[in-house]
């Protein structure tokens, strides 16, 4: 429906002195035209097919004054520049702003995100952001790809570190709770002072690994304290009110349950020391 609005708004755009048939086409016109000659007018799809729909948009794309499309691979197809397997898919994009937008603020801190179930093809998007001087969030490429190992996402960083001409050394990496995204992007721009784990994250493994506790008011009073844990700033600090807690929680609990809690709060102790960093709404946490 926005494809028809914008067809008859660029009509209606360039009507001239003398009024023309053209001039007077009506969104039932466009419907009419869209039935009988079976086109679907999807906002971005170009093929009933959604992989001749996405080669189509792909082609547009490289044809562009900028191409923004940095690496395509199809299903099928074989990549001499780069050891993928031929039934994998990839596909990374960065727009021209992107580009500029990620030189510029790269520096500061860099963030990586992956996010499942865009569609039915299990295909993942990895999404590349540095944060502006507006302290927002800002992406700088993607990738969508059906494979979540090391060697995917160092393909992504050497492609972007190819576009872009040099290194891109930030002093704070975020990712996922995983190593993937580092080690992939330590082998393609270097060490970072800095590694943090997304608090989102870390919030979700914490209440998965709590729900291992029995008592639900237990749980609730551990989860409670690991919240006023996460909101302290100070090393010293930090590290002392874990001690405490591990100490009293360990001491309270039943032997039915000192194994599960110990274990819960020795991996929670591992991710290290608990920081905040005010920059819009990004709460991290140190590994």
């Amino acid at each position: 429906m926005l494809i028809i609005f914008r067809i008859l708004g660029e009509i209606r755009d360039n009507i001239g002195n003398q009024l023309k048939r053209v001039d007077l086409i009506t969104k039932q016109d466009l419907q009419n035209v869209k039935r009988s000659f079976k086109i679907d007018m999807q906002e971005g799809v170009r093929n009933k097919d959604d992989a001749t729909s996405v080669h189509l948009c792909i082609e547009e794309l490289q044809k562009s004054e900028f191409n923004s499309v940095l690496l395509y691979k199809r299903e099928g197809d074989i990549l001499e520049s780069f050891p993928l397997e031929e039934n994998d898919f990839c596909l990374i994009i960065m727009s021209q702003y992107q580009q500029h937008m990620l030189v510029k603020y790269g520096n500061n801190i860099i963030a990586v995100d992956e996010t499942h179930g865009l569609n039915n093809y299990d295909f993942k998007l990895t999404t590349l952001m540095v944060v502006d001087n507006f302290n927002e969030g800002f992406p700088g490429a993607f990738m969508f790809t059906n494979r979540k190992d090391t060697l995917i996402h160092q393909i992504f960083f050497e492609v972007i570190e190819s576009k872009v001409g040099n290194k891109i050394s930030p002093n704070t990496f975020m990712s996922d709770i995983t190593r993937v995204f580092y080690q992939a992007w330590s082998s393609v721009m270097g060490v970072v002072p800095f590694q943090l784990y997304c608090t989102w994250h870390i919030d979700c493994a914490w209440r998965n690994n709590l729900n291992k506790i029995p008592n639900i008011e237990k749980r609730k009073e551990v989860y409670k304290t690991l919240k006023v844990l996460h909101q302290n700033i100070d090393e010293t600090s930090f590290r002392k009110q874990l001690d405490n807690m591990i100490h009293f929680y360990l001491k309270m609990q039943i032997q039915k349950n000192f194994v599960i809690l110990k274990n819960i709060i020795t991996k929670i102790a591992n991710c290290g020391l608990i920081v905040t960093i005010n920059i819009a709404a990004l709460t991290q946490i140190c590994i």
